[in-house]
């Protein structure tokens, strides 16, 4: 949670990135561990976009989406069981979540508001839901963009020193494995200790949840890349065709 502004308001700025990994590899070493030891890992979601392709058309809204949405689920959360606010929200989608929370305060049944509240977390986007996420909310809680715009920002994430990035698809979207492919192969084009290598994918498995796909930076890694989540057609609301 170190690196994430809020759930899930990921940010890339390099300083920021780079004063948590130095707070987390002090906290390792504080706790005996040897330094060497320690592996860096950013859990992200987002989606490879077509040049003039909107942010929030179907293949964000349901790529990006899910991940978008738990930040209404956490404000819902705490606003219902008057909590405090966790933290300020972001002044480019306040007036979405506010929107949002008064939308949840009819969720039913009452002392039981989370379970419509979290329907679909990081699965899918809820049709009540859609009309509150917002462009500018993808874009500030996930990697989304054209592979030109995506590739310089995982070279960020990379040379601040992340050993791994694994990429979280939501069910039925497995063809995005494809897109992220292409931005991941580019960046296995270095050398060193900084070359992320993808190796070749194969569907291990099927099991009720999302997909990942990783790139590791150097060093060994497994075979298998791609963990595979349900069939498209168990999951068909939220899958959109794979680019010809």
């Amino acid at each position: 949670g170190l690196l994430r502004y809020g759930i899930p308001d990921f940010k890339l700025d390099k300083g920021h990135i780079e004063r948590r990994l130095e707070q987390m590899r002090a906290e390792w070493v504080q706790a005996g561990n040897p330094p060497d030891k320690l592996t860096a890992v950013a859990w992200l979601s987002g989606a490879v976009l077509e040049d003039g392709e909107p942010v929030d058309g179907p293949r964000g809204m349901a790529l990006a989406g899910p991940r978008a949405a738990t930040l209404l689920h956490r404000a819902a959360d705490s606003a219902l069981a008057r909590h405090p606010a966790p933290l300020a929200m972001r002044p480019e989608f306040a007036a979405s979540v506010e929107a949002y929370v008064d939308h949840a305060r009819r969720f039913t049944p009452r002392d039981a508001y989370y379970l419509q509240n979290h329907r679909g977390h990081l699965m899918f986007v809820r049709p009540d839901e859609r009309p509150f996420i917002t462009a500018d909310m993808l874009r500030n809680t996930s990697l989304i963009g054209t592979a030109r715009e995506l590739i310089p920002r995982f070279a960020m994430l990379r040379d601040a020193g992340f050993h791994q990035a694994v990429l979280s698809i939501p069910p039925g979207q497995e063809h995005a494995i494809e897109d992220w492919g292409r931005i991941l192969r580019a960046l296995g084009e270095g050398s060193g200790r900084n070359k992320w290598v993808v190796r070749r994918w194969r569907r291990v498995h099927r099991r009720g949840g999302r997909s990942r796909i990783s790139a590791h930076t150097g060093g060994p890694v497994s075979k298998d890349r791609v963990m595979a989540g349900p069939d498209p057609a168990i999951h068909p609301r939220q899958s959109v065709p794979s680019p010809a």
